[in-house]
Parts: C-alpha cells; structure tokens; sequence
C-alpha cells in the first residue's frame, strides 16, 4: 500500500512543474541556479552563515511545489534538477518560510506577486528570517506596536529622514555625504522625541523586517549600483503608502544597511538586538556628536518639504474619515467575533492600519485556526490580541459556509455560530 501511495504521488508531483508555462519553468530553474551562484559567493562573509538554503515556488490554486533542495522525510520527488511536492491546504499562504517535511524552506507563491526581478531578494529575505534566531536577532515579540508613525507629524519627519539618507547614498562627496547623514539622524531624533519610549519597538522592526530586506538586496546586487537601482522597487512600493506602522522599516533598513556597507562591508557582523542602526551610522560615518540646529532653507532646498506638507495632510483627512467608517462597523454595527487558538495568517503589510487601542485593521487577510479557515478580500478584520472580528451585517450561510460580500468562512463540523449581545460569536458545539 505505501508503494502504492508513493507511486500515486510522484504522478501527481511530476504534473506540477507542467502546469507551469514555460517561461515561468525557464525563471524558476534560472533563480534557483542564481541564488546558489550569488550564495557561493557570498561564502557566509555577510553573516557568517551559509545562505544557499532551501528554497521553494508554491502555486496558489493548486499547492503544487517547486523546490530547489529535498526535505528530510521524503515528501518531495526528485525530477531533475527539482523536487516537486503538494503542500497543504491547511497551512496560510504568502511570501514566508515554511517547515515541509522536517526542513525550514523560504517560499513564494505563484502566479507571482512582484515583479520577477524581485522575486530572488523576496527569497533571500526570508532566508534571513530563517537564520535570524541563530543571529541572536530575533525581537522578543512578533507584531511591533508602532502605530505612532502613523501620526502626520511622524510621517513628515520620516519621509524627510528617507529623503536625507537617500541623497547621502548618492552625494558626490564624502563631506555631502555626511551633511545628508547628519539631517537623517536629526529627523530621527526629532520624530522619536515626539513620541516617548517608541524607539525600541521601531528598533525592533528595523533590525527584523529592515535586515532581512537589506539581506535580499545586498546578497542579489553583484555591484553596489545595483544595489542602490535594486531598493528603488522597496521604495516605489513603501513610500506612497497610506500607512507606515507595519511598512517602515522594509525601506529603512535598505536606506540604513547601504550607508553603513560604504563605511564597512561587515558592519552587520557585531549587530545584536539592542542595537540602533541609527546611532552606529552615527559613530561609523564619524559624527559622534549630532547638533539639533535644522535650517530652514537648507531643507526647503533639498527635502521638498512643502510638497510632503501637502501630500501628508490629504493622506491624514481621507484616514480620518475611514477610522471613524471603521469604528462604526466594528464598535457599532453587528460582528462576527472569532477566538484564536493555533492560528496561522496570511497578511498584506500594505493595508494595516493601527485603530487606536482596539488593535489593528486589515484590509485583506487569511486566517487559519482549529475552527477552520477565513478569507477576508475587502471591508477589513480586526485583530486585538487572541481575538478576530469581522463586519456581518448582511452575514450569509450555507451548510459549513458563512459568509457576506466581502469575506467568507469555511468552519469545522464541531463549531457553530451563536448570537451574544448582538453580535456572532463561533463556539465549539
């Protein structure tokens, strides 16, 4: 039975890589050859470990993998030059990494998400994630609380950090160079001050989510040019967004990780968990001592700040009007609230925003947990803690199905939806 089994499954398997066209079958074969030539070359030099680790394409609609290294129970059938497996349908779904058969592989899906030339950096980034606790990099909690630089007046003084660090990688001088670095750390400095005991969870996601998008950057650019052409697609994508809490720190740490690499290749080397990529550019680019004068003019000239002025106050209106659209359809209209036990999530950092104390808004989110599996596509779900609600005005249901417009859950045999106060509440039976 159990060579019967196998045999079933390598059939299945060796369909997987031919419902792929074949200029995607050409791209997948190709990055996964770059990543082991860039990882080769690499040498572990960037953090002391070997990166060409496994790697793996997962189809959205049919869980069909495409991996570039076997896993250690088997699972995966070898065909040529890549193993091809089926991964669960219980398991969320999104750029991350994943345990399939006893081994920890970085993935992205198919069709692809980013444009293909970001698809290697998007890889490499979750290898970071997938070495990061053996960095000692690891911050004490998952979510960071930076719901502040959402504030319009955080908002300016970060896109004017952005802008001075952008110009310091490209100033034509060292002492240019410098005088952008040192209008950067005043930003910085300013724009912590106006929020008390917040730097440490900013830090936090800096040293996460900001290393492993440098990592991307870094191990995929063969020159530093590239490098600098390669964070314009982080930028395009980071900077116009309406909301930074959940984003920042992916520019950041390509604006922050390029600038130190010019004064030392290995800077990241002595990183540890504590640290401030703002105050070691500070010490590394010898400044030592930063002053607070700000002139006027001198930002007027180069950090278009009326321009970002005027954009941050449109942005702050329209998010006005959605947080009380939002309070409304949480605090006010009727909710479905679900508990959350083991639960997974697929998210879009793209489209979180911060809800006051009630926890944070998502636009867009997949949720798996005992009671089954929710897919929310538009209107938003709130998460606050081990709790998920979502609106259910016009809530629907059909057998183990429950849905509205803008979401649907699949529920388990052993829950049901019951009415508490108003609102539906999922219970075990």
């Amino acid at each position: 039975m159990k060579k019967i089994l196998i045999t079933i499954l390598a059939f299945n398997c060796s369909l997987a890589f031919s419902q792929y066209s074949e200029s995607d079958k050409r791209f997948i074969l190709e990055t996964f050859a770059e990543l082991y030539e860039l990882c080769t070359i690499d040498d572990s030099q960037m953090w002391g470990i070997n990166l060409d680790l496994p790697c793996m394409f997962i189809d959205k609609e049919t869980r069909m993998i495409i991996a570039n290294k076997p896993d250690k129970e088997g699972l995966l059938v070898r065909e040529g030059k890549i193993y091809s497996g089926i991964y669960s349908e219980n398991k969320a779904l999104g750029s991350s990494f994943t345990v399939y058969g006893g081994t920890v592989y970085a993935y992205v899906t198919h069709p692809f998400l980013f444009p293909e030339s970001y698809l290697k950096v998007q890889l490499m980034h979750e290898i970071f994630h997938i070495i990061q606790d053996s960095l000692k990099l690891n911050p004490p909690q998952l979510f960071f609380k930076n719901a502040h630089l959402d504030d319009i007046n955080a908002r300016i003084y970060m896109k004017l950090e952005w802008l001075a660090l952008e110009k310091a990688l490209t100033a034509n001088s060292a002492e240019e160079k410098k005088e952008h670095i040192a209008y950067a750390l005043k930003f910085r400095s300013k724009r912590r001050s106006m929020f008390e005991n917040e730097s440490k969870e900013e830090n936090y996601f800096e040293l996460s989510e900001g290393m492993a998008e440098y990592t991307g950057h870094l191990i995929t650019s063969k020159t530093f040019d590239d490098y600098i052409n390669s964070i314009h697609y982080t930028a395009k994508t980071i900077i116009p967004l309406d909301y930074y809490a959940t984003t920042f720190a992916y520019y950041s740490g390509c604006l922050y990780g390029g600038l130190l690499y010019t004064y030392d290749k290995y800077w990241n080397k002595t990183l540890n968990l504590s640290d401030d990529l703002g105050e070691i550019l500070l010490h590394k680019s010898g400044i030592f001592e930063l002053d607070t004068l700000i002139y006027n003019d001198f930002i007027d000239i180069n950090y278009n700040i009326a321009d970002i002025k005027r954009e941050e106050i449109e942005k702050r209106d329209k998010k006005e009007k959605l947080i009380l659209d939002y309070k409304h359809k949480f605090l006010v209209d009727t909710v479905l609230i679900l508990k959350l036990e083991k639960w997974e999530m697929q998210m879009f950092p793209t489209g979180i925003m911060p809800l006051d104390s009630l926890g944070m808004v998502h636009q867009k989110i997949n949720l798996f947990d005992n009671w089954g599996k929710l897919t929310v596509s538009d209107g938003g779900c709130l998460l606050n803690g081990n709790e998920a609600s979502v609106p259910a005005k016009n809530i629907k249901s059909e057998r183990k199905r429950i849905y509205t417009e803008n979401w649907e859950l699949i529920i388990d045999d052993n829950w049901t939806i019951e009415i508490n106060n108003g609102n539906y509440i999922l219970q075990k039976k």
